[in-house]
């Protein structure tokens, strides 16, 4: 499974982070969508409907980490996996281009 930094993956899908301490959660924020991740929880808050995750996000050295090929897939991205280069690239349905994310897996 590949790991990636909340904050990181929200500015680079074009989100704004929002970190909540007192309850553990992130949240991705654009003028169309909102996701919400608690450290811990094996669901995510996608536009108001629960999301199973197939791990919980993970607080680690400061910074929460969140399976990134199922939140990108929950935000609408096509993810494919380089092993080799251990990137992920992904695309949007309605677009044919596509962006290198560097992953921990």
């Amino acid at each position: 499974m590949a790991w990636v930094s909340g904050r990181k993956l929200a500015y680079f899908l074009g989100y704004r982070p929002d970190w909540e301490g007192e309850g553990q959660t992130l949240t991705f924020w654009s003028k169309r969508r909102q996701a919400t991740f608690q450290v811990g929880s094996m669901y995510a808050k996608v536009d108001g409907a629960d999301l199973p995750l197939p791990a919980a996000p993970r607080l680690r050295a400061g910074h929460v980490w969140v399976p990134c090929r199922a939140v990108c897939r929950a935000l609408g991205y096509q993810v494919e996996t380089d092993p080799a280069t251990a990137t992920l690239w992904l695309s949007r349905a309605s677009s044919l281009a596509t962006s290198a994310m560097p992953c921990v897996g």
